[in-house]
């Protein structure tokens, strides 16, 4: 049997950061998020419409709350996520991950570990900057290719993903 695929690395908020932006486009697919921007700008209409009607309104500001929600959710989202890892006691800690055909192994410094095999990830889509791995809907793992030693054992990995887990997509 060949060795498993090891990688190393610091898991932060730098680091995880791109995690939910791919994130954010496979959860939301460009339907979703076309939808979601043209909801902004009807609401923005809206409230120029009432501005122009009625003046400074109640109508008004909840209809510029609205459109201000459609346009800055992702923004938001991702300072609470970011923020949620700078609290977070695992903040700056090395993470060490073996993948095998049948498992994969985590070990995050001194503060804790995970051996589950590849029937846990629902899904896992190898994105440009590397890999999310899904054990269900809303909460992903991110192995960022710059932990590999080599593009080699991205490939390796990219093939025990495809062969194990339950769904493989490659994100353009």
């Amino acid at each position: 049997m060949d060795s498993p695929v090891h990688i190393e690395f610091e898991w932060s908020d730098e680091t995880l950061a791109p995690a939910f932006d791919y994130h954010w486009r496979v959860r939301y697919r460009l339907a979703a998020r076309i939808l979601l921007g043209a909801v902004g700008v009807l609401f923005m209409l809206c409230a120029i419409a009432l501005l122009f009607a009625d003046g400074f309104s109640l109508k008004f500001i909840l209809s510029l709350l609205f459109a201000q929600w459609a346009f800055t959710g992702r923004i938001i989202s991702k300072w609470e996520f970011k923020r949620n890892i700078r609290k977070n006691p695992g903040n700056h800690k090395m993470v060490a991950v073996d993948f095998t055909p049948d498992r994969v192994r985590s070990q995050m410094s001194e503060l804790g570990g995970s051996d589950v095999a590849w029937e846990v990830f629902e899904r896992v889509v190898h994105t440009p900057s590397g890999f999310l791995l899904y054990p269900n809907t809303g909460t992903f793992r991110w192995i960022p290719h710059h932990a590999f030693e080599n593009e080699d054992d991205i490939q390796r990995l990219s093939v025990i993903a495809k062969a194990n887990a339950k769904k493989y997509e490659e994100m353009v």
